[in-house]
């Protein structure tokens, strides 16, 4: 199958976020000089102006008052224009390299369903994560290598992912899991996926809402294995429709 073709037209951004206002500015600038035009912010129960900045700085914003991660991204999927045939999801703290998108726009038109961001390959990134968000990633990634046989490195919340293949997917989790959850059903599915090394910033602004607090980390961390677990014992099969589009990377 040849390459596919993709231009940064092509792709609507998702971003989750909950009392990002010190950063939410600047990572909506940012996409836009990279020329990004399709920006929804997801407010998910903010008391700070996160809503009001992002809607200044050209987002589109709406609102989810019911608390998660997963339910964040769910609702930004919501009512997704025709036009927007690629979904990137990246956070709303600045940490991520979002000046990296030429590169996963590169990956998918060469053919990955799914790219994604990996802040373990390069030291200095892998320094800005916390022990137990580096100890949790390995595990998880090493449990999906056991389990499904695909080799992802980590569960960075930079992904590019392809409409088709999310459609597939059909994500179900509303918390922590939401980031697993997608690279199990993609190893389910058989599909094309591809990582690239990234650089991470450290948060200059707020406080994380899982690495900075101990309940957290244990949050997550819960979350994440059960959702692992979950599909281990209740695995939902490959569909037809999308294995058709399948091809070797």
């Amino acid at each position: 199958m040849s390459p596919q073709r993709l231009s940064v037209e092509d792709i609507f951004v998702l971003i989750p976020a909950l009392n990002e206002a010190g950063s939410i500015a600047s990572v909506i600038g940012r996409l836009r000089a990279l020329g990004c035009s399709h920006i929804r912010v997801v407010n998910n129960g903010s008391t700070d102006d996160t809503a009001a900045i992002a809607r200044g700085a050209g987002a589109v914003v709406v609102d989810e008052p019911i608390a998660g991660y997963g339910m964040a991204c769910w609702r930004g999927l919501q009512d997704l224009p025709e036009n927007a045939r690629w979904v990137l999801f990246c956070d709303a703290d600045g940490c991520d390299e979002l000046e990296a998108l030429p590169h996963f726009i590169a990956a998918a038109r060469e053919g990955a369903d799914l790219v994604l961001a990996d802040r373990l390959s390069l030291p200095d990134s892998a320094e800005k994560l916390t022990l137990p968000q580096r100890f949790g990633n390995r595990l998880a990634v090493v449990l999906i290598r056991l389990l499904w046989g695909a080799r992802f490195n980590d569960l960075g919340p930079m992904r590019l992912v392809n409409r088709v293949l999310l459609d597939e997917i059909d994500m179900q989790d509303r918390g922590f899991g939401w980031t697993v959850e997608m690279q199990i059903r993609a190893a389910q599915l058989g599909a094309r996926f591809t990582e690239l090394p990234v650089c991470y910033r450290s948060r200059r602004h707020g406080r994380s809402k899982i690495s900075g607090t101990v309940r957290g980390v244990i949050m997550a961390g819960t979350t994440i294995l059960s959702t692992i677990a979950y599909h281990a014992l209740w695995p939902r099969g490959a569909d037809l429709k999308f294995a058709s589009l399948r091809r070797p990377m």
